[in-house]
């Protein structure tokens, strides 16, 4: 399972195997890492891994991708039993493990639904660009591991030092310590960014360049956690 096909995103069709291997690592370990770090408010990386799945079963049950379909909705379902007991005040915890394991898995979808070929999709589905919405709505997790480690290393610490420097920290400080409103702004983010990406379809280079780098820039405009160690 590697990490080959653009579908023409900077130009690239299909990623040559000295590209797709290291691609393939380097994406894994993002997200495997950035799922980790979400989880850091109740319900918050189970919300954002039940909202990638609904995105990507939509593909899967259109392509009528029976394996991939059965495996997206097997984890939704144990997902969205689990946010019962995980949503503030969480009765249950995740851990380290947990939100390292779903990453692995939500990592390894968006490879699947990117080798689903084109002609399996009906329109107008085939027309969207596929890289843009796996990116859209792994964007937040994404987002904060860039702006976490950006903010350590400006300080002078290790970019794997843990830290409360996290988007979710700033937004959960700024409603006054409500987690379940700290969760729907970001799971509203993330749908925003799920509608540019289609929207964007057209220009998806242009597209993914401008949001990410203007998104970005907003990020770091946050407030730092007043306690943020």
């Amino acid at each position: 399972m590697k990490l080959r096909n653009f579908h023409g995103l900077f130009g690239i069709e299909e990623a040559p195997e000295w590209l797709a291997s290291p691609l393939s690592i380097l994406f894994f370990v993002a997200l495997i890492n950035a799922w980790n770090l979400i989880d850091g408010i109740d319900g918050l990386a189970v919300s954002l891994t039940v909202f990638v799945l609904c995105v990507l079963s939509v593909f899967f049950w259109s392509a009528r991708s029976l394996e991939n379909m059965v495996l997206c909705s097997s984890l939704l379902g144990s997902c969205l039993v689990f946010l019962l007991y995980n949503s503030a005040p969480a009765r249950v915890f995740m851990g380290t493990t947990g939100a390292n394991l779903l990453g692995l898995i939500v990592s390894a979808l968006i490879i699947r639904f990117l080798e689903l070929p084109s002609e399996a999709l009906p329109s107008p589905l085939n027309s969207l660009s596929r890289p843009l919405i796996a990116i859209a709505s792994v964007s937040y997790p994404l987002l904060d591991l860039l702006r976490a480690m950006s903010l350590r290393a400006k300080a002078g610490e290790s970019i794997f030092q843990p830290d409360r420097r996290h988007i979710h920290h700033s937004i959960y400080e700024m409603t006054g310590n409500n987690a379940t409103k700290t969760v729907i702004i970001i799971l509203i983010f993330s749908l925003t960014m799920l509608i540019v990406s289609i929207i964007g379809s057209l220009f998806p280079t242009f597209t993914l360049i401008c949001a990410s780098i203007l998104v970005f820039l907003f990020s770091l405009l946050l407030p730092v956690p007043t306690k943020y160690t």
